[in-house]
């Protein structure tokens, strides 16, 4: 924010004073001014005290941005610090404090499906791309997201430098989709590939004549067989 008072400034004051039933005049009266005052007293922010900043730590323990052993309604720098890591990670304005948007993106991931005790098709296929990853060995993934399963999504997490909630959250999915990009499957090319299909060719699985780096269904039947073979 500069020092401008421009017509964004004018219309955002507009939109507080018809939620608080004050005159849109778009000025920041004395009763505008104390009603913004009054409305940050009761957003979690550092030095206050509130059942809400309990709350927030609470989550932001779960999500794995803070630590607190047993966490207060005090909202001190270790929790202004897990807050501002939070909207740092989700790409939020870095405030500092609880605000709407933030509370919001918590309860967002909080109520994720795709964390422990939920079942859904989605559970499923992130099972799936974590055996492809090897983060988890299940031969016939169901779609219950279990402990084994959030133990793996740590670990994955832990791996990629991501807060270790056990929650797969929009920023972990994606940097699995980015993972299974690299890993050779079928339609990819990469050098991995090519000596996949060398080595499938030295083990008798593959006989390719000229080992290239695309993945077709011949080297995906090489690769069950080898799998079917070792009991993978």
């Amino acid at each position: 924010p500069n020092n401008l008072y421009g017509s964004e400034t004018e219309k955002a004051v507009k939109a507080f004073q018809k939620d608080n039933n004050l005159p849109e005049s778009g000025i920041a009266d004395e009763l505008t001014l104390s009603q913004i005052k009054n409305e940050l007293s009761n957003i979690p922010s550092i030095g206050n005290r509130s059942e809400e900043t309990k709350k927030l730590k609470q989550d932001l323990n779960r999500l794995g941005f803070t630590f607190f052993k047993n966490p207060t309604n005090y909202f001190g720098s270790e929790t202004e610090k897990g807050v501002r890591d939070f909207q740092r990670h989700f790409g939020l304005s870095v405030t500092g404090y609880g605000d709407e948007a933030t509370l919001a993106k918590l309860d967002e991931i909080l109520s994720s499906p795709l964390q422990r005790g939920k079942r859904n098709s989605a559970s499923q296929s992130l099972k799936e791309d974590l055996v492809a990853l090897g983060y988890l060995s299940l031969s016939n993934p169901n779609n219950l997201y279990g402990s084994e399963t959030e133990k793996a999504v740590k670990a994955f997490q832990k791996d990629n430098n991501l807060p270790e909630s056990g929650i797969a959250d929009e920023l972990t999915l994606s940097q699995i989709k980015n993972e299974l990009s690299n890993i050779p499957s079928i339609g990819n090319r990469s050098e991995e590939t090519k000596k996949l299909k060398q080595d499938l060719n030295r083990l008798g699985f593959t006989f390719f004549k000229n080992p290239t780096n695309y993945f077709g269904s011949e080297t995906e039947k090489g690769v069950r067989d080898f799998q079917r073979h070792f009991g993978l």
